[in-house]
């Protein structure tokens, strides 16, 4: 149950962990939405019942909607990944089904919520009512101020290997005889597009021969592009959201993930991404990210916002073509041993086992 299969990080994980789900003998799925917007092939999980609605539902008509859809499909677990449909459900239990049993699955970040906010609350709640809840970081997990050994587990975010070229894997074949630069995330608050392009903009002030490919969407996109100046506009590349990333992230020569003071990360998508086709990461020293990226072997951990930090780490990738493919495929060997989307989905698929025993 989730809020949509757009093209978030959690919802491109549901939408691959289905895709192995597929093969199981042992379960039956469903995937309950609170709004219309699907960015994938259904077709590819046609095993899998979806109940989506045919616009965006308040919490009072989800409510109605989702207990509709329990009836019929009459789950033995709900796994939750979003909060506020999360609450809905917890909410249908208590009044209908007080033996079915909950995931609580939107522990997606780390950040610490003040215990004066509804969110904390509401977060709170589903928790209590849920029979496990699963972190995808142990970053995520020590966030919380409320955890119960045996409730809590930590399960770490998967890739589907067959989506990458890893042929390209270290890819180290310059675009144009240009380093490529790039980042893979919403842009949102939480993300601190302003410190790279202040960066990459040092870096052609220098005369290195540099491209920046910046993939994603959202409310300060414009803002963004503002901050590039016109004589380097043919340096910079916005491409909106993309159902398949993957075909630019291939093109990526260094892979960054920044995040604002305040702002963190759960288990990056991006991140493995970026190191499943082989590339050194520099990304924020927050959250879930130093599990994945280990400062000076296969990138770099710079503090929040630390523009000297991050304009001498891209320097030193920049300048130094073996750093980045010893870092490169340190990534690379990471990826393949610790994210295969196999493993964890088994790992689900025994979380469920276990629920039910």
């Amino acid at each position: 149950m989730s809020n949509n299969l757009g093209q978030g990080g959690k919802e491109r994980q549901i939408h691959e962990l289905l895709k192995y789900f597929q093969t199981s003998l042992d379960f039956q799925f469903a995937v309950l939405l609170r709004e219309e917007i699907v960015s994938y092939d259904l077709n590819m999980v046609n095993k899998t019942k979806f109940f989506i609605p045919e616009k965006r539902l308040s919490l009072s008509e989800f409510r109605f909607f989702a207990t509709k859809a329990i009836k019929e499909f009459k789950p033995d677990i709900i796994h939750t990944w979003e909060g506020g449909t999360a609450f809905v459900v917890s909410i249908i239990k208590l009044m209908r089904y007080p033996l079915m049993p909950i995931i609580d699955g939107t522990l997606r970040y780390s950040n610490t919520f003040s215990k004066t906010t509804k969110y904390y609350w509401v977060e709170r709640i589903n928790r209590i009512i849920a029979k496990k809840v699963i972190a995808n970081s142990d970053a995520g997990l020590r966030s919380i101020d409320y955890s119960k050994p045996g409730k809590y587990a930590v399960i770490h975010n998967g890739l589907d290997f067959s989506r990458f070229d890893l042929q390209t894997v270290p890819n180290e074949n310059l675009l144009n005889n240009e380093v490529v630069i790039g980042m893979t995330a919403s842009f949102s608050k939480p993300k601190d597009y302003a410190s790279l392009i202040k960066a990459c903009l040092h870096l052609l002030d220098k005369k290195y021969k540099i491209k920046v490919i910046l993939i994603g969407d959202g409310n300060e996109k414009i803002a963004v592009e503002k901050l590039v100046p016109v004589n380097y506009t043919s340096k910079f590349e916005f491409t909106g959201n993309m159902i398949k990333p993957e075909t630019k992230i291939k093109k990526f020569n260094i892979g960054v993930l920044l995040n604002k003071k305040g702002e963190s990360e759960g288990m990056s998508n991006s991140i493995m991404e970026y190191m499943a086709f082989g590339l050194p990461v520099v990304c924020t020293n927050t959250g879930g990210n130093p599990e994945m990226v280990k400062d000076n072997f296969n990138g770099f951990l710079t503090a929040h916002e630390d523009l000297e930090q991050i304009k001498n780490k891209l320097e030193l990738l920049v300048t130094d073509n073996d750093l980045r493919k010893k870092m490169g495929e340190r990534s690379a060997a990471i990826a393949v041993e610790e994210f295969d989307i196999k493993a964890v989905a088994k790992k689900y698929l025994e979380l469920y086992l276990n629920v039910l025993s």
